[in-house]
């Protein structure tokens, strides 16, 4: 029986699959790399404007809505991303943005070159949130600082180590400086909202007028008071002898000038104990009512007063009830006899509170028991 021979593999290339899907990737590979080294400004700035407003929802970022861990890293995240994204746009720029570049001085800073491509580019509208800015400017003092010590460090550009810690401190005490006069200028703008009117206190009605003026003033008023008063008590002790009732009555100026005095002797008007004014001295009581009916417009206080002998009745449980009956009685007389206006006149008993003499005499007693009409000048 014959032997069959079997046959030989056929030679299908496999190493050829294998060498095309190596160079597929390699070709994906560089095709990466070359999309990665032309990164578009426009593009660049769209990507992290959606990125910040993606993490950063509200305008300020952690202090909307208070400072915690994840307010914090996000903002940090935001930081990073931005700063990582201008190192990388800076190392991997197209033959375009060198172009661009060349336009610029040699000595231009990063943050001004930044400052270019922003004109450039797309302005960032004035929306953005406060976190955003704060974190641009960080990165632009940091860049800054970065590209001032590259060129001190340049071949040819060698500084001495102190120079370069006196440019550091120049910076440091710079920043400070700025920092400080900002809070001051933001305290002194605090301070003017907190108390807008503080600077115009002086300016206030009144707070002007100087005290010698006002002294002034207060000297003619009391003068004027004066003037008033002696006119009345004159005009009073003339109608007193006008009306020879002189030595019935005794007429006394208030030495504060605010009223002028007509006194009658308690024993003249009522008996001893009594409150009912005696007939024999209606003409004289009609007189002085003539009298106060002058200055009806002014105000008038009848004031009753006895001496400290005490008294008791059925009547009058003590002297100042009876100081008071007395005065009510001189009242109901001036208004319903004389016709005085009720609502000018004022009663009052006052006692043997208010002695005008000693009353361990029988003389001094007398000048106690009293009834007082008080003609006020201030009207």
């Amino acid at each position: 029986m014959a032997k069959i021979e079997e046959d030989e593999p056929a030679d299908t290339g496999g190493w050829i699959n294998t060498f095309a899907d190596l160079m597929n990737l390699l070709l994906c590979f560089f095709v990466l790399l070359f999309s990665m080294s032309t990164v578009d400004a426009q593009k660049y700035e769209a990507v992290v404007k959606s990125m910040s407003e993606s993490i950063n929802i509200f305008d300020g970022g952690g202090e909307s809505i208070g400072q915690g861990p994840f307010i914090d890293s996000g903002t940090d995240q935001v930081v990073a991303i931005s700063q990582y994204f201008n190192e990388f746009e800076s190392s991997g720029e197209d033959a375009d943005a060198t172009e661009d570049q060349s336009q610029y001085n040699p000595g231009e800073s990063a943050s001004q070159k930044g400052e270019h491509n922003d004109q450039g580019g797309m302005k960032s509208d004035d929306g953005q949130n406060k976190s955003d800015d704060t974190a641009n400017k960080d990165n632009t003092q940091n860049q800054d600082q970065n590209q001032g010590q590259t060129d001190q460090n340049k071949p040819g550009t060698t500084a001495e180590p102190g120079q370069q810690n006196q440019n550091q401190n120049q910076n440091q005490d710079d920043q400070q400086g700025g920092k400080q006069q900002d809070d001051q200028t933001g305290n002194e703008g605090q301070n003017t909202d907190q108390n807008p009117h503080s600077q115009n206190d002086d300016n206030k009605p009144g707070d002007n007028i100087d005290k010698a003026t006002v002294a002034a003033v207060e000297a003619q008023q009391a003068e004027e008071q004066k003037k008033a008063n002696t006119e009345v008590y004159e005009e009073i002790m003339k109608a007193a002898e006008d009306k020879n009732v002189e030595d019935d009555i005794t007429v006394q100026m208030d030495k504060n000038n605010q009223y002028v005095q007509i006194t009658m002797s308690g024993g003249l008007l009522f008996d001893s104990g009594k409150a009912t004014i005696k007939r024999s001295v209606k003409p004289i009581l009609s007189k002085v009512g003539n009298i106060l009916r002058v200055y009806k417009g002014n105000r008038i206080q009848i004031l009753g007063h006895t001496d400290n002998v005490p008294m008791h009745s059925a009547e009058f449980p003590d002297n100042m009830w009876l100081s008071m009956a007395r005065a009510t009685s001189v009242f109901d007389y001036m208004v319903n006899v004389k016709k005085l206006e009720p609502h000018n006149l004022e009663t009052t008993g006052r006692g043997e509170y208010d002695p005008v003499a000693p009353n361990a005499t029988e003389k001094g007693r007398a000048k106690n028991r009293r009834v007082e009409f008080r003609i006020y000048t201030n009207k």
